[in-house]
Parts: C-alpha cells; structure tokens; sequence
C-alpha cells in the first residue's frame, strides 16, 4: 500500500501544480499576448526608423517642391524631407514601452533593444529633426547614434 499513496499523492500534487497553472494561464494570458503584440508593434516602429536612417546615410539630392498655385518651389534636400518623420516616432516609442508588460521577459521573446536605450533613442529623434539646414554631418552623426540604440 506504500508504494500505492506515493503513487496518488505524486497524481494529486500534479495536479494542484496543473490545476494552478491553469489558472495563471487564464489570469495573464491576455496580459502576456497583449505585452508580445505591443512588442511586435514597437519592433516594426524600430524597423521603419532603421529603414529612414538607411536612406538618409545615402548622399543628398536637392529636390525642388513646386506649389500647386503657381508659386515658386522651394528647393531641399531630400534628406531635410527625410527628418520631417523622425519626431511623430518619438511618441510611438514612448507609448510602445509604456505599454508592453514584463519587457525585460517579452524583450528576449521579441528581439528588442534594451528599454534604456529605446529611451535614450526616443530623447535624441527630435534632436535630428532640429538639425540645420546646412548641416548635413550632424544629422547623418546623430542619426547612426540613434540606429546604433535601437540595434
């Protein structure tokens, strides 16, 4: 009979531990899939900056935006038509850490960069945008600082 109570406590405790897991399961379920969904939605936000920055590094064009009522265009380079979009990602950052639970765990599951330096990268975009127009240089340095933290 010894061997026949190890047996049903071995079965019993099983099934406490399933029974508890279970639960948890259904407690943070939604919880852990809306923080990995966030998390993926944060890594295409960082895609899309690493993707602006990849363009900007290429040499500038000037580009001449002509006005629909006859007014003479404005010449630009295409890198200053570039950094227009770099400030509304600021917010998209910002809100994607805010929102995921648990990143330090999700981070691992979602290959993300550290919260720190999505921090830091989220405080240096609207630097980029305040860049002269002149000075190309500082805008290409402080973009590759920005696509080196979100790496």
């Amino acid at each position: 009979m010894a061997h026949l109570s190890g047996w049903i406590s071995h079965v019993v405790g099983g099934g406490v531990v399933g029974y508890l897991g279970g639960i948890l399961t259904k407690v943070y379920g939604p919880v852990a899939k809306y923080s990995f969904d966030k998390a993926n939605e944060l890594k295409e936000v960082i895609v899309k900056i690493r993707r602006e920055i990849d363009a900007l590094e290429a040499p500038p064009r000037e580009i001449t935006i002509q006005s629909s009522t006859g007014v003479p265009g404005v010449s630009l380079s295409d890198w200053q038509v570039r950094i227009i979009r770099f400030p509304e990602y600021v917010l998209d950052l910002k809100s994607g850490l805010e929102l995921i639970r648990w990143y330090p765990l999700i981070r691992h599951l979602v290959p993300l960069p550290s919260k720190k330096n999505i921090e830091e990268a989220a405080k240096l975009l609207p630097q980029l945008f305040e860049v002269k127009r002149e000075d190309y240089q500082k805008a290409l340095t402080t973009a590759k600082k920005i696509k080196k933290l979100l790496a």
